[in-house]
C-alpha cells in the first residue's frame, strides 16, 4: 500500500506579523503555533506550558486561543494593536 506523508509545515516567526517603527502588531488572539514563533519555541512548548497554567489560555475544543495580553506578558513588552476590521 503506498501511503502519503505529510508535508510538514515550517514553523511560523515573527515575519508573518507586520512590523512598524520596531513594534510588532498582533491579532487579538494567538494560536500556540503563532506564539511559538515569536518566542523562538516549540509548538508543544506552549501548548504545555497552556495546560500547565503557565500561559493564560482557553482551551476551544481542541484548540488553544491565546489573549494578545498573555502574549505581550510573555514578551515583556507591549505590542501595538491591529486596527479594528471595518
Amino acid at each position: 500500500m503506498n501511503k502519503r506523508r505529510r508535508k510538514r509545515r515550517s514553523p511560523r516567526s515573527k515575519a508573518q506579523f507586520v512590523e512598524q517603527d520596531g513594534a510588532l502588531q498582533l491579532p487579538p488572539t494567538l494560536s500556540p503555533v503563532q506564539l511559538a514563533g515569536i518566542l523562538g519555541v516549540s509548538r508543544q512548548h506552549v501548548t504545555q506550558a497552556c495546560v500547565r497554567g503557565e500561559i493564560r489560555a482557553q482551551r476551544l475544543g481542541v484548540l488553544w486561543i491565546i489573549p494578545r495580553p498573555e502574549a505581550e506578558r510573555l514578551m515583556g513588552t507591549e505590542l501595538r494593536r491591529l486596527p479594528a476590521a471595518e
